[in-house]
C-alpha cells in the first residue's frame, strides 16, 4: 500500500498551516500538511471546500496561476479547484476527482507585491503532489520515515516551472533566467519559511535551506529541460524526473 494512502486513511498535503478545522473533520494540525481520516461510522467528511474566496481577484489569480502551470507542463490538471478558510494549500487525494485547494488566509498573507508570481510558486507545488499521486515511481515518500523527499520534489518541480513562466515559453534564456532568479526565490519565501528541523516528525518537509536550494536546482536545471528541445506536448514527466533526481541525491 502507498505510503500516502497508508497513513490514517489520506494525507493531503500543503504548504500552509491549519488553522481550523471544519466541523465533523478529524485532522492532526501539522505544519504543511494534514492527515485527514473518515469520520465515524463512515461519514464523509467536509473539508470546507467552497467554490469561491468571494474576492473576484484571488479567485482569478489562483485560476491564472494553475494555468500558468499548466502551459508550461503541456497537460491539464487533473483535479478540482476548491477554495477553503484555512492557512493552507493542499492536494486532497480522497475525494473523486481529487481537489487542488486554496486557502482565502494563505492567499491574504501572499497579497500584495509579486501576489500572481507568489501564488503560483503555490500551484506549482501542489501540482507535484498531484503528479506523485498519478505516478508511484514520483511518490519518493514512500520508503523514506517523512514526506522530507516528496515536499523536496515538488519544490525543485515549482522551480522549473517558475523558470519556464518567466521565460514565457519552453526556450531558456540565460539572461532572462539569472536577471529573474532573485524574484522568483523571493516569491518562494513563505515556503522556506515553512521548513522545519524536525528530522524525526513523519510530516518533515526538510530544512529551510534544503527547500530553498530545491527551489533553486530546479530553477537552474530548467535548461535541461529545454535543451531537449520539446516546444509542444506533455513535459510534466520530463520536469518530474529531473525534479526527482534532485530530491534523491
Amino acid at each position: 500500500m502507498r505510503r500516502r494512502a497508508f497513513i490514517l486513511g489520506g494525507l493531503a498535503c500543503g504548504c500552509g498551516i491549519c488553522a481550523s478545522a471544519a466541523a465533523g473533520v478529524n485532522r492532526a494540525h501539522q505544519v504543511g500538511c494534514y492527515v485527514s481520516a473518515r469520520a465515524a461510522g463512515g461519514t464523509a467528511v467536509d473539508y470546507g471546500y467552497k467554490p469561491s474566496t468571494g474576492i473576484p481577484l484571488y479567485d482569478a489569480t489562483v485560476r491564472r496561476a494553475l494555468g500558468h502551470v499548466v502551459n508550461v507542463m503541456g497537460r491539464p490538471v487533473n483535479a478540482n479547484l476548491q477554495f477553503m478558510d484555512e492557512f493552507n494549500a493542499h492536494v486532497n487525494p480522497e475525494p473523486k476527482p481529487r481537489v487542488i485547494a486554496f486557502g482565502k488566509a494563505l492567499l491574504d498573507k501572499l497579497a500584495g507585491n509579486d501576489f500572481e508570481l507568489k501564488v503560483t510558486c503555490v500551484a506549482a507545488h501542489e501540482t507535484a503532489h498531484l503528479l506523485q499521486l498519478e505516478d508511484p515511481y514520483f511518490d519518493i515518500a514512500l520508503l523514506d520515515a517523512t514526506v522530507r523527499r516528496s515536499e523536496l520534489e515538488a519544490d525543485a518541480f515549482a522551480g522549473a516551472c517558475l523558470a519556464f513562466i518567466v521565460n514565457g515559453g519552453r526556450k531558456i534564456n540565460r539572461g532572462v533566467l539569472e536577471e529573474k532568479r532573485p524574484d522568483v526565490l523571493s516569491a518562494f519565501q513563505l515556503m522556506f519559511g515553512l521548513g522545519d528541523n524536525s528530522f524525526n516528525n513523519p510530516n518533515h518537509h526538510g530544512t529551510s535551506e534544503e527547500r530553498r536550494e530545491a527551489v533553486n536546482s530546479g530553477y537552474t536545471f530548467s535548461n535541461e529541460i529545454a535543451n531537449g528541445g520539446r516546444l509542444r506536448g506533455d513535459i510534466s514527466t520530463d520536469i518530474m524526473d529531473m525534479a526527482r533526481r534532485i530530491a534523491v541525491r
